[in-house]
């Protein structure tokens, strides 16, 4: 049998449709167009959230090194929304979420970076008020204690701030300026209302608005170790009294040294005052290992230039690294009325 030739076919799809129920709705982003306003004069996502007084703001502290927070930054925010997919408007406040993230920050700390491209970590505190204080992790949004945060009614702002405290003191590194820009979002979407038709209406969430953190780090130098000196007069030779102590200046700079004598009033010459008379003495600063001896003029600030310990601001006991000498010489003390002669030596130290 001959078979008819088949010059077309058929071929017939199945069409399969996948309908979900659930999850976040998509939206657009607020882009923060109405900050201090009320939203009334912007409309869609830019109605419903604002926030006032950060975006692009820089927000300047000059490093305290007796506490951890560095000072708080103040701004407001507006969040709030329509009940339901059938309304427009801020009539409802709307409860929000806080991410702040940046482009180097990770684990716990937020960074700061100096131009030698060491960091100086911190902590952000986001909150209503000094007692809801709630810190905030690097690139993720905060849903711990006060979480979410609330919003108000009819396009009203309020009142928030960010309090900026340092990881640690400051021990080691440099003077100057550290800085980072971060970026603040919120969003409200996973608290809005579910409308009388059973589908949840999410209102928005904003992009992420850009602010600079700078804290200003100034010299930070400190003497310690330095005890009083006695010792009785030695009547075959020079007296010699020496102490070591220790210098600590931010970064391990230089500093220079400035000795003052209380005896002496100014003269140029260190004076150890008597009963009757006074008798001069030498003051002589060098590091321990003996580099760079200088004899000091009294109350004229020395040639050299020591190096400072950077390591440890506390300068513990055998981490001394200066030395001070006092002498007395055997010709200046000869026929000096017996009885004790004393001073109030004062070092000062100037970092370079």
């Amino acid at each position: 049998m001959k078979l008819p030739a088949i010059n077309h076919f058929f071929l017939t799809a199945a069409v399969f449709v996948l309908i979900t129920t659930g999850g976040r709705d998509a939206v657009a982003a607020s882009t923060n167009q109405d900050p201090c306003g009320d939203g009334s004069t912007s409309s869609g996502d830019d109605m419903y959230i604002g926030i006032c007084g950060l975006e692009n703001q820089t927000f300047n502290f000059t490093y305290d090194n007796t506490i951890a927070s560095q000072g708080d930054i103040g701004f407001q925010i507006r969040s709030c929304g329509p009940k339901n997919q059938n309304h427009v408007g801020c009539e409802f406040a709307a409860n929000f979420e806080v991410t702040i993230d940046d482009d180097f920050s990770s684990g716990n700390s937020y960074l700061l970076h100096n131009a030698y491209g060491q960091t100086l970590p911190v902590h952000l505190f986001f909150g209503e008020t000094a007692a809801n204080t709630n810190k905030l992790v690097p690139n993720q949004r905060f849903t711990g204690n006060n979480s979410p945060f609330p919003g108000a009614s009819r396009g009203a702002l309020t009142d928030y701030f960010l309090r900026v405290e340092l990881e640690s003191l400051i021990l080691t590194g440099y003077s100057g300026n550290y800085s980072g820009t971060f970026y603040l979002s919120i969003d409200q979407q996973d608290f809005c209302e579910t409308g009388k038709d059973g589908i949840t209406y999410c209102t928005t969430e904003l992009i992420r608005l850009p602010f600079t953190i700078s804290i200003t780090v100034p010299p930070v130098i400190r003497i310690a170790g330095l005890t009083d000196l006695t010792s009785t007069l030695n009547t075959g030779g020079d007296t010699v009294m020496q102490d070591d102590f220790c210098v600590y200046n931010l970064g391990g700079g230089y500093f220079k040294v400035l000795g003052l004598s209380n005896t002496s009033g100014g003269s140029g010459t260190f004076l150890l005052q008597g009963p009757v008379t006074q008798i001069p003495y030498s003051v002589k600063i060098e590091d321990t290992g003996g580099s760079l001896p200088e004899y000091l003029t009294e109350g004229t600030e020395s040639i050299n230039n020591w190096l400072g310990s950077g390591t440890n601001v506390n300068c513990n006991a055998g981490e001394e690294n200066m030395r001070l000498t006092i002498l007395v010489k055997f010709a200046d003390a000869q026929g000096a009325e017996s009885g004790t002669y004393q001073d109030t030596l004062t070092l000062t130290v100037t970092p370079q």
